[in-house]
């Protein structure tokens, strides 16, 4: 009788140490992408491809959840750095399938909102967009056209503002069919030249600049109701205001020479970036302007 028993648990102990690494690779797949696992899951959840993805690729979402009838109804929406641009949604074969074509590096979070029976949810997806390790990750020119048809109206909108940060370079070309001309206090930059139509003048960002305390910045020919919406960041500041109370002063920074991608893969990964709403709400362009005080590029 004690044989008995003692073979019946060593054969269950045997099954169960068989069967349960299976268990655990159907779940993992079923979370890394592909097609569905024929295993039941609880947790409905975006399947992904991986943690990092690639520029210029089309990447594919799709929802899982055994629960969802035919009829579900499915609103995909992308954000990339936190504003939705940047990245060119495809048709998908089905609507539980999203597919975005992303031309720009950042951190990419995608949405789903799931309507089915009267009930809806809401699920989400981020990962980290990067460009080549080989390559530079911080554009030194940044180019603004004057757009034809400019005349003496504002050069651009609040909603379509021009962000730069100090030691980098803001080509403006004149594409109107007048002359235009940059005016400013000194900050960002020098007092422009005339731009003549086709021309284009270097205004080289030496100082931070902010509309609200600095006054605007506005066409010299047509007065201060035709401005140039743009502000100027100092990475230095930046990283101070951000950066400093884990990592320590600039000049002793305890990550010298990070990268635009690593900062920002670091924001979707470390609990303590995670948690900090100031450092979620940075634009590409912020990160870009702490990256180069640390001296990356």
């Amino acid at each position: 009788m004690k044989d008995f028993v003692w073979r019946t648990g060593a054969i269950a102990l045997f099954g169960l140490t068989f069967i349960l690494p299976f268990q655990n690779c159907a779940k993992l797949s079923s979370l890394k992408g592909g097609e569905a696992s024929s295993s039941s899951h609880g947790v409905p959840h975006i399947m992904r491809t991986s943690s990092v993805e690639s520029l210029n690729t089309d990447i594919n979402f799709r929802v899982f959840d055994e629960r969802l009838s035919t009829s579900a109804l499915f609103n995909w929406t992308f954000k990339l750095d936190n504003v939705a641009s940047g990245c060119a949604p495809k048709t998908a074969s089905n609507a539980s399938t999203f597919i975005l074509n992303c031309s720009a590096p950042g951190s990419l979070k995608v949405t789903v909102e799931i309507t089915d029976a009267g009930v809806t949810q809401s699920l989400s997806y981020s990962t980290i967009l990067q460009t080549p390790s080989s390559g530079n990750e911080i554009p030194m020119d940044v180019v603004f056209e004057i757009p034809n048809g400019t005349g003496d109206a504002s050069w651009n909108t609040a909603a379509t503002r021009v962000e730069t940060f100090v030691g980098q370079k803001l080509k403006l070309k004149n594409m109107d069919s007048g002359n235009h001309q940059l005016h400013t206090n000194g900050k960002p930059c020098p007092h422009g030249n005339s731009i003549a139509p086709g021309a284009t003048v270097d205004c080289v960002i030496s100082q931070a600049y902010n509309p609200t305390a600095d006054g605007t910045v506005y066409d010299h020919d047509d007065g201060t109701t035709a401005r140039f919406n743009l502000i100027a960041y100092n990475g230095a500041t930046l990283y101070a205001q951000n950066c400093a109370g884990c990592h320590t002063a600039l000049a002793t920074s305890t990550v010298p020479m990070a990268k635009v991608s690593s900062i920002l893969a670091a924001r979707s990964s470390k609990p303590a970036m995670m948690g900090n709403a100031a450092v979620q709400a940075l634009t590409r362009r912020q990160i870009e302007a702490i990256s180069y005080a640390l001296g990356a590029r």
